[in-house]
């Protein structure tokens, strides 16, 4: 007599939690390749198109007295931007409370320099918002025009003599200054003698900046 065959369950289910690893091992290889893949941005296919004039037009809330904001040209970049690390971002985040035109600046300045926008557009720009040195300044005047020229300095747009030949001409002459007024002087002898950093100093004169609005 025989018997009808009776499959063997335990082979049935460890036949089935085989293929399953398998198939799990398979989908999680391709996900990661996937992800490995870098991502690309396609940038619009004409100029005049809509989707171009909206993507990333981020203009100032300054008015240059010489050059349009438009000119600045910001065309899309073919790769994702990358995130500024956390440090970075405390110290744009902590300038912006301070100063938001000049925080804007930095922050962009950094743009350039990865070539995120067009670095020299961009000097131009910064070239056109520094008021003339022969006219009397106030301090609010030459913390601006030496943040712009130490960003000129970070593009590379200015050389070193020439960016302390330009501070040099800040300087307060006076002998009756007030407290900030004698600060900033410091600060120069600090920025001409090496002690300060671009960025160290950029951050003392809006820090001074702070000092001097709040004063008033």
């Amino acid at each position: 007599m025989k018997f009808p065959y009776k499959p063997n369950f335990r082979v049935v289910s460890l036949l089935v939690i085989v293929l399953s690893l398998v198939f799990l091992g398979i989908a999680v290889a391709v996900a990661d390749s996937q992800a490995g893949k870098d991502v690309e941005v396609k940038a619009p296919s004409s100029p005049g198109q809509t989707s171009s004039e909206q993507f990333l037009r981020f203009w100032f809330d300054i008015n240059p007295p010489g050059q349009s904001k438009k000119d600045l040209d910001f065309r899309p970049p073919s790769t994702p931007p990358k995130a500024p690390g956390e440090l970075q971002e405390i110290r744009y985040l902590l300038l912006g409370n301070i100063d938001p035109e000049l925080a804007l600046v930095v922050r962009l300045t950094d743009k350039a320099k990865e070539r995120r926008i067009d670095p020299n557009r961009f000097a131009n720009y910064l070239t056109a918002q520094q008021l003339s040195y022969r006219n009397h300044l106030s301090l609010h005047d030459r913390i601006n025009n030496l943040v712009l020229e130490f960003c000129l300095y970070e593009l590379g747009k200015v050389s070193r003599n020439n960016l302390l030949d330009y501070i040099q001409r800040h300087r307060f002459s006076s002998y009756l200054l007030s407290p900030e007024e004698n600060t900033f002087n410091y600060l120069i002898e600090l920025i001409e003698n090496n002690i300060f950093s671009p960025t160290e100093a950029i951050d003392s004169l809006i820090l001074l900046k702070q000092k001097t609005t709040s004063r008033w």
